[in-house]
């Protein structure tokens, strides 16, 4: 039974039990001359009584119909968006309705499909508990038992949150070209669902890697078809990861409308990840507002410590961080910016620690420590190729070449910023930093010249 049912018996219970009390005690009353007032409140108690008895009984017997089963579910990706896994309801199902039609693709029987599900409720624990790589490891182990659309998505799911967008791809594309073939000749709802959770976290490997354009698109078909079908939570986690590509252009008023309507959607489903999280991208989207930037921060931490989201606490320090740091209040950042590396290490969270190690770079850039702002970039650099970060890669190089031309060393200025631009363009990106490139490059030819 539902908890709304659950909720209505129970108040008719207690009315029908106060009610028949109060009538109880007129009735006795009544007989004294004194109380003889309450004889017209009578009828009217009674039919309170029996109205409330016979709403109890309707509820009591009523058959409710147990709600569907959850068949995905948001998590919280490498940065400020949201990814979409498979639960172990829709890897249930999918043993008995998509592997039917999947089956001459099936590598084992019954027997081995135990141990895949094993596998998997083995990784979901890990990926809840915040264990990503030996999460995906375990979806690595259930595929090996047996192909399935869940696994792959998943495992893409989990590499996505270690910020390897290399290695989240493949999978990735395994999962929709799967869901695409099975859509082509048996079309269901939950492949629909499938097919938009893959175009939503392709876009998310798309966005880390600068090609926003191709992101917003992969967002858009996924907004579009959890659209048709009807599913709200979709619906917001593809609005909020809009605003993330506006936002990385410099479209501050574009982003700002995509994640109030995000927020929107998000309270609506009663999502606390989600509300944290456009809550946070709102804090950055509104840094010409500081003081409105730190309401929306702080709610967000709020939020991010009830649910108790240390990757989603760190994210958001580091918004209040970047905050001081354009204030000119370094030692704000700085102490702010070190409370996030913490929790970035403690959340296993390389794009994390990239981020932070250039934010520190930056610090001491501004504060003319050349040597200890390098230092900084270049642990940056070393996360950044770690995990495959193109987009990382080029904005790290880009501010190393912006601290060599502030020295005088353009040589050195000239490599980097080379450097900066062939990955900007390798990832075909369009981001704010491939712009900033151009401005830096063409500043030091003149300075040649």
């Amino acid at each position: 039974m539902n908890l709304p049912l659950i909720k209505y018996r129970r108040l008719a219970r207690n009315l029908g039990f106060m009610s028949s009390g109060i009538l109880g005690l007129c009735l006795v009353l009544s007989y004294w001359p004194l109380f003889v007032f309450l004889t017209p409140f009578v009828p009217y108690l009674m039919m309170v009584a029996i109205c409330s008895w016979a709403v109890y009984y309707v509820a009591r017997t009523w058959k409710d119909q147990e709600p569907p089963a959850v068949l995905f579910m948001s998590s919280q990706g490498p940065g400020e968006e949201l990814t979409t896994r498979a639960t172990i309801n829709a890897f249930r199902q999918s043993h008995t309705a998509i592997t039917e039609t999947e089956a001459t693709e099936t590598k084992t029987t019954d027997g081995p499909q135990e141990h895949d599900t094993a596998f998997f409720i083995r990784a979901e624990q890990h990926f809840s508990r915040g264990a990503y790589n030996t999460a995906a490891l375990n979806y690595r182990k259930s595929l090996e038992a047996a192909a399935s659309i869940p696994a792959y998505l998943n495992l893409s799911t989990a590499l996505l949150a270690v910020a390897d967008f290399a290695g989240a791809r493949p999978p990735l594309d395994e999962a929709l070209r799967r869901a695409n073939a099975l859509s082509a000749s048996a079309p269901t709802p939950t492949v629909d669902a499938y097919i938009a959770a893959c175009h939503g976290n392709l876009g998310v490997i798309d966005f880390r890697q600068g090609r926003l354009q191709t992101a917003r698109q992969h967002y858009t078909d996924a907004f579009e078809r959890y659209k048709a079908l009807n599913d709200h939570r979709g619906q917001a986690d593809m609005q909020l990861n809009i605003g993330n590509t506006y936002a990385h252009q410099g479209a501050w008023e574009k982003a700002r409308t995509a994640y109030t309507k995000a927020l929107d959607q998000q309270r609506k489903i009663g999502s606390e990840l989600g509300q944290a999280i456009a809550l946070s991208n709102l804090g950055n989207a509104h840094r010409d507002n500081p003081v409105q930037a730190l309401k929306y921060c702080h709610q967000a931490l709020a939020l991010h410590d009830g649910i108790d989201n240390t990757l989603g606490r760190a994210n958001t320090l580091t918004n209040i961080g970047n905050l001081h740091f354009r204030q000119d209040e370094l030692a704000k950042a700085l102490g702010i910016y070190s409370k996030a590396l913490a929790l970035y290490q403690e959340a296993v969270s390389p794009l994390g620690e990239a981020t932070i190690f250039g934010n520190l770079g930056n610090i001491r850039f501004k504060q003319g420590e050349p040597e200890q702002a390098l230092e900084q970039y270049q642990n940056a650099l070393k996360q950044h190729r770690h995990t495959g970060n193109t987009l990382g890669q080029a904005n790290t190089l880009t501010n190393i070449g912006s601290l060599y031309l502030r020295q005088g060393k353009n040589d050195r200025a000239q490599e980097a910023l080379q450097n900066a631009r062939s990955l900007y363009q390798e990832a075909g990106a369009q981001s704010q930093g491939a712009a900033a490139v151009e401005k830096l490059l063409h500043r030091l030819k003149k300075k040649k010249n």
